[in-house]
């Protein structure tokens, strides 16, 4: 059975091609966050199928998400490291964990995201050219055409 895809010319729709499958995004966090084997992820990942994971690894490693190293030869053994690509949704990772701690029950919250002072933070965008904060109702979100 092939995957549903959208298809949608938008790259909300094309990023979630990617990435949006079920345990992509915990695979790909835990490998920004120093999980580099196999054996490391499927005990940090509780319940996902071997095959699920072995399947995704090699779903990201072949749309440049992370890049496999050879650590051990006999038998060969492999880590994951993240490519730039992965690097570059850290603040999407962290954005989700900080709205999770503001909507969601204290219980099923893991993380919590504090500034080096201990204060709770907030995810902020920045105008790319002037470094100036910008908000939500500053934005202009176009079409391409």
């Amino acid at each position: 059975m092939s995957k549903i895809k959208y298809d949608l010319p938008c790259n909300l729709a094309q990023t979630l091609n990617l990435i949006g499958e079920k345990w992509t995004m915990l695979i790909l966090f835990n490998i920004l966050e120093g999980l580099r084997t196999y054996r490391e992820l499927e005990s940090k990942l509780v319940n996902i199928p071997t095959n699920l994971l072995a399947n995704r690894l090699k779903e990201l490693i072949s749309n440049g998400f992370i890049t496999q190293e050879l650590y051990h030869e006999k038998p060969l053994r492999y880590h994951y490291v993240p490519t730039d690509k992965t690097k570059e949704l850290e603040n999407l990772f962290y954005a989700l964990i900080i709205w999770g701690e503001k909507h969601l029950d204290d219980n099923c919250c893991y993380f919590k995201i504090l500034s080096k002072n201990g204060n709770k933070v907030s995810f902020s965008l920045i105008d790319d050219t002037t470094k100036e904060l910008i908000t939500i109702d500053e934005l202009n979100l176009t079409q391409n055409k």
